[in-house]
């Protein structure tokens, strides 16, 4: 493919990591470290709310059990990672590999979320044969499992214990690398003959099928490829908090990173981006309330729980206002679509066309 077709290919997710970079460039020359704590916080989640965009984006289908893929990759990483004194002492169950050796953060980053793409594929082949509201409840019960799997498995996850002394991951320039390489894996899968059969059943799947359209195929690459992106986003914030439990990846997780997908724009990489920017920001305002602020003579705080519910006040807004989103698919792909080819993300029926044609 020549370089210019790549370059209009992958625009989208360039402008994304470009205003991302400038942003972590300003807060690196004037912030304090409790605003570069936020931002790397930030990226983070932009990272998982990517992932959750290429399964959601791709087949229309809405996940509510990512969290537990984000909770697979954490607990990967700290097997792989964990100071060895502590890992014999608290995690006996482990193989006498991960007893004896340790792996640095980024390769640990990458072989959780090859594990959990791995764990995805094989639950993914018959859970994704479902569709609409039944796969979506199918992807809670995978979560269920999965956090009660983990809460009970002593001798590896410390149960309900927090699992403390994980090293330290937080340059704001390293986690803006994952992004950027979250972000154009995105686009790739996005625009890549598979992401587009993926989409057309997601449009019309019955126009998909009857054009010779494998829609599990489309389906289970998603999935696999959403959940790399998330496990390796669980490892990445399991190092920036240092120590992890299953607590920490709660269905709280999972509808915070959905509202961020909601409120920029679901089908869209860049409305995902932007969503996540917005959402951070104002859980950020919110937390610094709650905490309370000191106005002339007195304290002004928020009661607990005022982030969850300014979230869910500004999703309820967005889905009466603009239920696509920010962001919604049509406007970014009308504004990046290549010149030489017709917009991404078209329907079934114009895929039959082509095809027919």
């Amino acid at each position: 493919m020549p370089i210019r077709d790549l370059i209009a290919r992958l625009l989208p997710a360039l402008v994304v990591i470009a205003v991302l970079a400038l942003l972590v460039a300003i807060v690196d020359l004037s912030g304090t470290r409790l605003v570069q704590n936020s931002l790397v916080e930030m990226l983070i989640m932009t990272t998982l709310v990517i992932g959750l965009y290429v399964f959601v984006g791709n087949t229309g289908i809405t996940s509510f059990g990512h969290a537990a893929f984000i909770c697979i990759g954490a607990y990967c990483t700290a097997w792989m990672t964990l100071p060895l004194p502590l890992k014999k002492l608290n995690m006996p169950g482990l193989p006498s590999l991960l007893h004896n050796h340790n792996l640095p953060v980024p390769v640990s980053v990458l072989v959780s979320g090859g594990l959990t793409a791995s764990i995805a594929i094989i639950i993914g082949i018959p859970l994704l044969r479902l569709a609409g509201i039944t796969a979506s409840i199918a992807t809670l019960a995978v979560y269920m499992v999965t956090a009660i799997s983990y809460s009970n498995w002593d001798a590896v996850t410390l149960g309900t214990s927090s699992i403390v002394g994980l090293p330290g991951y937080k340059d704001a320039w390293m986690i803006l690398a994952w992004v950027a390489l979250a972000a154009i894996a995105a686009r790739l899968f996005e625009t890549s003959n598979i992401g587009l059969r993926a989409r057309a059943a997601r449009d019309d799947e019955v126009a998909a099928r009857s054009v010779g359209i494998d829609i599990l195929a489309g389906r289970l690459a998603s999935y696999a490829l959403s959940a790399f992106v998330l496990g390796c986003g669980g490892a990445l914030y399991a190092h920036f908090l240092g120590t992890i439990s299953v607590d920490a990846f709660s269905l709280s997780m999972t509808f915070v990173t959905l509202a961020m997908l909601v409120v920029g724009g679901s089908r869209s990489l860049m409305g995902a981006v932007a969503g996540t920017v917005l959402i951070s920001l104002v859980v950020e305002l919110l937390r610094q309330l709650e905490r309370g602020v000191d106005v002339s003579f007195t304290v002004l705080s928020l009661p607990p729980g005022s982030q969850e519910l300014g979230i869910a006040l500004i999703m309820l807004c967005m889905l009466l206002v603009r239920p696509r989103g920010i962001l919604p698919d049509r406007i970014a792909n009308q504004t990046f679509a290549e010149p030489s080819r017709p917009v991404v993300g078209g329907s079934a029926n114009d895929i039959a066309k082509e095809k027919t044609t």
